[in-house]
Parts: structure tokens; C-alpha cells; sequence
């Protein structure tokens, strides 16, 4: 797992692998893919962005906040 020194929202290959359960960074994006989440390849592996899970999940950055949106804080 990476020291986060890139932009906060960044989710790196070993967060999502933690996250998901998978070791192998192909199987890895074949599970957010599966789910709508737009993955992402990279040196280092697969990653994605808290923005894009959001959006996955039907939480979209229109104004309305009403629905609670993941922040890079709430994660690890």
C-alpha cells in the first residue's frame, strides 16, 4: 500500500485489495467493474477514486446533500 502521498481521493491497488478481498490486482478491477466503479491501471497497480464509488453508488456531486458521500477519511 502506497504512503497516500498522492491527491487524497486516490484509492491504490493495496487499499482496494484490502478493501475487496482479492490479491490479484486483475481480480481486483473485475470486482469494481462488476459494481460500476470505473477502475483505473497504473504502475503500481489498479486504483480509482472516492468520487467514482460515489457515483457507483448513485451519489452524485449535484448539490444535493441530502445523501452522505464518502470522504478520503472515512476509508482506512
Amino acid at each position: 500500500m502506497s504512503d497516500r502521498t498522492t491527491h487524497p481521493s486516490i484509492l491504490d491497488c493495496g487499499l482496494l485489495k484490502l478493501l475487496t478481498g482479492y490479491s490479484k490486482p486483475a481480480d481486483v478491477a473485475k470486482c469494481l467493474r462488476r459494481q460500476g466503479i470505473a477502475v483505473f491501471s497504473g504502475r503500481e497497480g489498479v486504483f480509482t477514486t472516492i468520487e467514482l464509488i460515489n457515483a457507483a453508488g448513485g451519489l452524485d456531486s449535484s448539490g444535493d446533500h441530502s445523501q452522505k458521500k464518502y470522504a478520503p477519511d472515512d476509508i482506512g
